[in-house]
């Protein structure tokens, strides 16, 4: 789970009946449950039923037990039972099995998620015409220079991921800035979990690993492609690696009277 970002939350909050009505440990549940929401839409895909499913903003897959550890101690999974269905009946969200083969999955959709949202973009600044703004810019340029942290951590992660699961791929040296482009493109479509599960798929597909009339291996340009990238993603390159078995290459052999003959 990608723990970068933040959420925005409005002080409104506090006046809700909800948030009045709540016990403490609701309250933490509540905030959680906050952080925890999608704030745009993306792909994901359960790692027990290999599901896909398209998440909108306000939306996330947990369980009961996931979210009672990420609520952090002192919250059961009783605890968190009891909250959702008291959040659900005061109209706060919904929740759901994402399948019937899935275990113990629920999803999540925050209602109105973003009335919880801090939104003041419509509202008139309250600095005067004439006074200049001293915060602004060295804010900007914070946000600026933790963003390109971020995206560099990301960088680096892909690098170690590809290099560490596609053993048998030519291995990257560098991340280039078309390299960054095609890594922020895949993201943007779906997520870092989907980019960091093709190569997995890859690293198990005896086509991209050589295997093939040409002996041709995919890199990790090839799989970044956007067509290339969805195909892979979607098993059209499925087929495991097998271990080479010296005794496979006597399938064309008859053994008779304990001598092989080659058959015709």
């Amino acid at each position: 789970m990608i723990t970068q970002g933040y959420i925005k939350l409005h002080r409104k909050i506090m006046d809700s009946p909800l948030w009045q009505s709540c016990k403490p440990e609701r309250k933490t549940i509540l905030i959680t449950i906050l952080l925890k929401a999608n704030h745009k839409e993306k792909t994901i895909i359960l790692d027990s039923t290999r599901e896909k499913i398209t998440l909108l903003p306000g939306q996330f897959v947990t369980s009961r037990s996931k979210l009672a550890k990420e609520c952090g101690k002192g919250i059961s999974e009783q605890m968190i039972r009891s909250a959702l269905d008291y959040f659900e009946k005061h109209d706060f969200l919904t929740k759901q099995s994402t399948s019937k083969s899935t275990n113990g999955y629920t999803l999540i959709t925050i209602k109105n998620w973003g009335l919880y949202q801090a939104d003041d973009r419509n509202q008139p600044s309250k600095q005067p015409r004439n006074e200049p703004s001293t915060n602004q810019a060295p804010t900007t340029n914070k946000n600026e220079k933790n963003e390109k942290n971020e995206k560099k951590d990301i960088y680096n992660k892909i690098q170690q991921e590809f290099n560490s699961t596609c053993k048998g791929l030519p291995s990257i040296k560098k991340i280039s800035d078309a390299r960054e482009k095609a890594i922020d493109a895949r993201i943007k479509e779906h997520n870092l979990e989907i980019v960091l599960e093709v190569f997995k798929i890859a690293s198990k597909s005896s086509y991209l690993n050589g295997y093939n009339k040409r002996n041709w291996k995919a890199n990790f340009d090839w799989i970044m492609n956007p067509n290339n990238f969805l195909k892979v993603l979607e098993g059209n390159y499925n087929s495991n690696l097998k271990v080479h078995n010296p005794a496979e290459e006597k399938t064309n052999l008859e053994i008779i009277d304990g001598y092989e003959y080659e058959s015709i």
